[in-house]
């Protein structure tokens, strides 16, 4: 990065809470964990077959084709520890005269190396950039700058799982663009960018942050030293 470059990363998680309509049922939810599992059996479907026993019991056989295993593997590991529904934001801001399209770019190839081409990866949603407008329709810097300002709001607010109320009204998730912006309101207001979600356990989030610590250093950063003392006797009850 050159003098006048910045680039951020924002990782903002909260507890799962996300739940899946049960098929077959009217009612029942169920939680990633169980989707997983339903999954898993989607796909082993043409896999399984029934086999009788020799008490006229049954039993299903599974054969995971090769091309599967490191799949089915890697979704059973994820199941194992605790998931967090997780948002990941990124920002490069540069000056005019400063500004690289190589730095934009390799700000996204740095998650790059989480990726697992055979079973998972990061996808990336190119769509909240400030003159992501002007595709079709041409942008005038005045909305080009109303984008970017909001952008940057909402970054630091953090505003991944508590919308505001407006956000939600005018979510491209119901107004598409680019017909949108013809035929509805969002010639008028600017349509927000529908957040999307992953889940992410807790191995993957420590993999891909770590808060530094007395086993993982970093030079740059000094510790503060600091000395354990009793409470205060005037302590309110």
């Amino acid at each position: 990065m050159q003098k006048g470059e910045q680039m951020w990363m924002q990782i903002v998680i909260t507890p799962s809470k996300k739940t899946y309509h049960t098929p077959r049922t009217w009612f029942r939810k169920h939680d990633w964990i169980e989707e997983s599992i339903n999954v898993i059996k989607k796909m082993m479907k043409p896999y399984t077959r029934l086999q009788k026993g020799i008490d006229e019991g049954t039993a299903h056989e599974i054969r995971i084709p090769d091309f599967y295993k490191n799949t089915v593997t890697a979704m059973s590991a994820k199941t194992s520890k605790v998931g967090f529904e997780t948002g990941i934001r990124v920002m490069y801001m540069a000056k005019k005269e400063a500004f690289n399209m190589s730095s934009r770019r390799n700000l996204r190839l740095v998650f790059r190396q989480y990726a697992k081409p055979d079973c998972n990866q990061l996808e990336r949603i190119n769509s909240s950039q400030g003159d992501r407008y002007s595709g079709i329709f041409t942008a005038s810097k005045k909305t080009v700058m109303l984008l970017a300002n909001r952008m940057l709001k909402e970054y630091r607010e953090r505003s991944f799982f508590h919308e505001s109320l407006r956000q939600r009204i005018f979510s491209q998730h119901y107004w598409h663009w680019p017909i949108s912006e013809v035929f509805t309101l969002d010639a008028i207001i600017k349509a927000y960018v529908h957040t999307q979600t992953f889940v992410l356990n807790t191995e993957e989030i420590a993999t891909m942050w770590h808060f530094p610590g007395q086993i993982l250093k970093v030079p740059t950063l000094e510790r503060i030293e600091s000395k354990e003392a009793s409470p205060p006797t005037n302590l309110p009850i």
